[in-house]
């Protein structure tokens, strides 16, 4: 079973928007499963990182995995915290990275498990958002433009 909780397409805040309250855009593969790179798909709201960070954290967590430390690519986002809080008042280690085209955050358990997240950003149009995180969570590792579109979605056609 696919684990994705989106809103739908009528309900997406533009870019730039931080809905406190709503869910999560997330999707992960089912656990053993072996297909694909990316253990899923994370699309936030917003390029806020405390705001961000700390929901996938606390969703992650509702889904029983205790993140320990969160590294991630710095380009696209407001700011680069060296740490984040949760609720619990436990403190999240973050580390950020120049890497050009880099779209992956990596979460690290408390347990030491790695998960592996394409990062769809956040301007993306909720069609090729939602195909991502669809195509994540079947372990079809998708590819996103630099325009923010799925590559599927854009590509022309072969005889064009």
């Amino acid at each position: 079973m696919t684990s994705v909780r989106t809103i739908s397409p009528d309900q997406v805040d533009g870019p730039g928007s931080a809905v406190r309250g709503c869910s999560v855009r997330l999707s992960r593969k089912p656990s053993g499963s072996a297909r694909g790179a990316l253990d899923g798909a994370w699309w936030p709201r917003s390029t806020d990182p405390a705001i961000e960070l700390v929901a996938l954290s606390e969703e992650l967590g509702a889904r029983h995995v205790s993140v320990r430390r969160i590294g991630l690519n710095m380009a696209g986002w407001d700011s680069a915290p060296g740490r984040i809080w949760l609720a619990s008042g436990r403190k999240v280690a973050v580390d950020w990275f120049r890497i050009s085209g880099g779209r992956l955050v990596r979460i690290l358990g408390t347990d030491n498990q790695r998960i592996d997240l394409l990062v769809i950003p956040v301007e993306t149009p909720p069609a090729s958002a939602e195909l991502a995180l669809t195509m994540a969570s079947d372990g079809n590792d998708p590819e996103i433009t630099a325009g923010g579109h799925h590559s599927a979605l854009v590509r022309a056609p072969a005889d064009a």
